[in-house]
Parts: C-alpha cells; structure tokens; sequence
C-alpha cells in the first residue's frame, strides 16, 4: 500500500489509493473502519500496558478437610465482628 491516507472531511473531488472517486458512502464506511480500528489498538495495548493481577492464591474450600473449613470460616467470622461488620447482614430478628 502506498502513503494514502483517509482525509478527516469528505469532498466530491475526493480519490481513493487508486486514484479512482470515492463516494461519500464508501467513504463513511472507511471512517468508520479506521475509527474501529483505532479503538481495537488501544485496548490491546492498554490491555498489553495494564500487568496481570496475580490473585491471592487462598486456601480452596473444596481442598481443605472439614475442620480445616471449619476453623477458617470461623476465623472469617470473628474477623468481620472485630471490624464492625455484620458478618450475616441476611438474617433477620423476629420478635
């Protein structure tokens, strides 16, 4: 390809890359193109820019033995009362 490139405003005496007219309909569709174009770039390279969150690798519930589950939740719970969170927001007291 050569060092075409697609103008910012569309003009009747407008030309393609091969030096052919251009309709203001294909020229649309082109801006449009570029437009999309532009946008898929910068998302991959925000996406490449942006470093990988390494997660916290917790203990699995599934792996663990019940009283191993056990102790952690309970450790969960004690955890949220110390902070002043309700760890069970859900329940609902009934006179």
């Amino acid at each position: 390809m050569s060092d075409w490139v697609l103008p910012d405003a569309y003009s009747k005496d407008l030309k393609d890359e091969n030096g052919e007219p251009m309709s203001k309909s294909e020229f649309k569709k082109r801006q449009k193109a570029a437009k999309k174009a532009k946008e898929q770039a910068e998302k991959a390279a925000a996406k490449a820019a942006k470093p990988q969150a390494q997660k916290k690798k917790a203990a699995d519930d599934e792996d663990l033995d019940p009283a191993a589950y056990h102790a952690n939740r309970l450790k969960f719970v004690e955890g949220r009362k110390e902070k002043g969170n309700n760890p069970y927001p859900h329940k609902v007291r009934r006179d």
